[in-house]
C-alpha cells in the first residue's frame, strides 16, 4: 500500500475544517484509508539519518501519512484526497 505524507495545515485548508488527529483518523477510516503515522519533516528525518543530519532548516508542522489502497491512485495528491 503506498503511504501519502501530506501537512496537516494543507489538508485543513482544503477540507475547509481543523480537524484533530483522533477525528481525522475516524475520517479516513470511513472511507476505506488508515491514518499510517502523524510525524513532521524534522522527526522523519532525524528517525531515517540521525538528529545531527535534521539540521534546522527543516519544518516542525505536522504531517499525516495517510495508506492508500493501491487500486485507488486518484487519492495520490491532497486535491484527490480532500474532495
Amino acid at each position: 500500500m503506498p503511504t501519502v505524507g501530506i501537512k496537516k495545515v494543507l489538508l485543513d485548508k482544503h477540507l475547509g475544517k481543523v480537524y484533530s488527529e483522533k477525528e481525522f483518523d475516524e475520517l479516513c477510516f470511513e472511507y476505506g484509508l488508515e491514518l499510517d503515522e502523524v510525524t513532521s519533516e524534522k522527526a522523519a528525518v532525524e528517525k531515517e539519518r540521525g538528529e545531527a543530519a535534521a539540521g534546522d532548516e527543516l519544518c516542525d508542522s505536522e504531517v499525516y501519512k495517510v495508506d492508500i489502497p493501491a487500486n485507488r491512485y486518484d487519492l495520490l495528491c491532497v486535491e484527490g484526497l480532500t474532495r
